[in-house]
């Protein structure tokens, strides 16, 4: 039997030489990488802080609201970047099963110390409203 179809995204994110799990400052893209020195995807893949097994993270495209209800709120992700210097295209990682993190979850992690490595190093918190979230 053929399970329920996923509806699926392919996000690009800045380069990365740390597996997308801390900001690296590797990559020269971007206005807001250009002026802060990471992007907020740069912790997409650190499930060392996952809360209830699940991984928040961001994205720079947010599905409209018809998008989220023909998909039931759910997406499957693939995350591509380019080389800095090659230019090639390469598909580093993917989210099954994503959804929008509702707000008492983003609450939850907020409270949970290991969630805020990425504040300690003077850098701004990687969780936002509207963040996605996924299995880790």
């Amino acid at each position: 039997m053929i399970g329920r179809m996923t509806s699926a995204l392919l996000q690009r994110v800045v380069w990365n030489t740390s597996d997308w799990k801390k900001p690296t400052a590797t990559s020269d893209e971007g206005d807001y990488v250009g002026e802060h020195g990471f992007g907020h995807e740069e912790w997409n893949f650190q499930t060392d802080d996952a809360v209830d097994d699940h991984v928040l993270g961001y994205l720079f495209y947010r599905p409209g609201d018809a998008t989220l209800k023909k998909a039931g709120g759910r997406f499957d992700i693939g995350f591509w970047t380019l080389h800095p210097k090659s230019r090639g295209r390469f598909l580093v990682g993917r989210w099954r099963e994503a959804s929008l993190a509702p707000n008492s979850f983003i609450k939850k992690v907020r409270r949970a110390p290991k969630a805020r490595r990425g504040a300690a190093r003077g850098q701004a918190e990687p969780i936002r409203e509207g963040s996605l979230r996924s299995r880790a």
